[in-house]
């Protein structure tokens, strides 16, 4: 969140997503094996948002990880691992 821009980009991103709230429940389901990695500590997205998920995603992986909201940044290590599994 350093660089110039960066925080602008992180909220334009978060605008989108709920602008286009209706858009994204006219969707199909899932159907390819997913790998969500959430932050414990997320003050931005509680871990709540991650329950249930299944019912859209069928084949889904949730893996709560001790860090806040930017995970690949706070744990990088155990990013790379989770993915390499899941990969």
């Amino acid at each position: 969140m350093s660089r110039p821009g960066a925080l602008t980009a992180a909220l334009g991103y978060y605008r989108a997503i709920f602008r286009t709230r209706r858009q994204t429940q006219q969707l199909g389901d899932v159907r390819s094996p997913t790998l969500v990695l959430w932050g414990k500590h997320d003050r931005a997205l509680g871990s709540e948002l991650a329950e249930g998920l299944e019912q859209w995603v069928s084949d889904i992986t949730v893996q709560y990880l001790d860090c806040g909201h930017w995970t690949q940044q706070e744990q990088p290590k155990e990013v790379n691992q989770h993915l390499m599994e899941f990969l």
